[in-house]
């Protein structure tokens, strides 16, 4: 049996845990068994229990990529544990640790997209960040293609890198009844062309081009804007609504059942400047046939092809995002078409059981 161990330093519940627990609920447990070290305090301890995941609560690594405590008490657990894998998620410490123990191999994953700084993708700084990064991790999963260049930019050696599509579990398409009865219970407009964003309110998410959009589509009163989602821009992004007069935009902030309410949406927005490489709300919508207007940003283009599951417009367009949002809820025929494929790509590219699957058989290759 394979023994691996995740390794997260995050101490809330982003994009990477939420991947980490999707494939907690579906690995094959008499193949491999799996054990999740954390910070102390995380808000994921409660989603292992339900997951009945082992865990182990560490010193030193919340939410920070290097730190020599926390390279001290991996180290320590490591060499205990003698895993066969050590998994890690934006824990560079983890990957230090990791080669404490010599027969382990070390896989990494590459959540986000990030624009390179200069220093690193030329001579000398290309070399020492690839090396430093090719020395630490024996194989790479790359979470979209755009993930995959990002680092390959920066000198990764692009052997070492598997591109893994984030995977989501299938959110139930929604009768026009279940869609009004879900709107309402959520305090949203039953009948209006609603086009939500769930995502935090951080500047790269590109609320405010959202806004612009809103502000252009002002005067069409049956679309209205959903934001959903907390974070430090939040008050910003409400004062110039306010301001703006812009009662078209309605705040929700954290939503309880998100998959539910993206589901009750009849278009999905994602604006993202930075850092985004596969949105996992927009593989939910998929899965629910609720197609997307997105920026052409990281690995938006990979999921959404634009004119077949969605539209692709340019970074910071508040003017291509209202115009793609009129053109979609104007054309009935479009949109039947577009919600058909946003399904048919979900199920060929993005389930959750295709995610599992593919990081098991990576897994599995470094032992042959």
């Amino acid at each position: 049996m394979l023994k691996v161990i995740n390794v997260i330093s995050d101490s809330n519940i982003g994009g990477a845990g939420t991947q980490l627990l999707t494939f907690l609920r579906g690995y094959d447990r008499g193949a491999m068994s799996v054990t999740v070290a954390l910070p102390r305090g995380s808000q994921l301890i409660n989603r292992l229990k339900e997951a009945g995941t082992e865990y182990t609560e560490l010193d030193g690594l919340a939410d920070r990529s290097l730190s020599g405590g926390g390279i001290i008490s991996l180290a320590k657990f490591l060499r205990a544990e003698q895993p066969n894998i050590v998994h890690t998620h934006a824990s560079m410490s983890a990957r230090i640790a990791a080669r404490a123990v010599p027969r382990a191999r070390i896989v990494y994953t590459r959540h986000s997209v990030f624009p390179n700084k200069r220093a690193v993708t030329v001579f000398p700084g290309k070399q020492l960040y690839g090396a430093v990064n090719n020395f630490f991790a024996h194989k790479i999963i790359a979470v979209s293609p755009a993930a995959r260049d990002n680092i390959i930019e920066a000198g990764v050696n692009p052997k070492k890198i598997e591109v893994i599509f984030n995977g989501v579990e299938a959110v139930n398409r929604l009768t026009p009844e279940e869609k009004r009865e879900t709107r309402g219970a959520n305090g949203l407009p039953e009948d209006a062309f609603l086009c939500g964003t769930f995502a935090r309110l951080t500047p790269v998410k590109g609320h405010e081009y959202i806004l612009d959009a809103a502000k252009l589509l002002h005067n069409n009163k049956g679309i209205k804007i959903v934001i959903a989602g907390a974070g430090e821009l939040e008050a910003a992004l409400k004062e110039r609504a306010a301001k703006e007069g812009l009662d078209n935009v309605i705040f929700k902030g954290f939503v309880q059942d998100a998959p539910r309410v993206i589901a009750s949406m009849d278009l999905l927005l994602n604006a993202s400047y930075g850092t985004e490489a596969t949105s996992l709300f927009l593989l939910e919508g998929m899965s629910a046939g609720v197609p997307a207007v997105v920026s052409c940003y990281g690995g938006n283009p990979y999921v959404i092809k634009d004119g077949s599951n969605g539209l692709v417009t340019p970074v910071r367009d508040g003017n291509a995002i209202a115009e793609a949002v009129t053109r979609i809820a104007g054309d009935p025929v479009m949109y039947r078409k577009l919600s058909k494929h946003a399904v048919e790509t979900y199920n060929e590219r993005f389930t959750a059981e295709l995610m599992v699957k593919n990081i098991e058989r990576l897994y599995f290759s470094m032992f042959k």
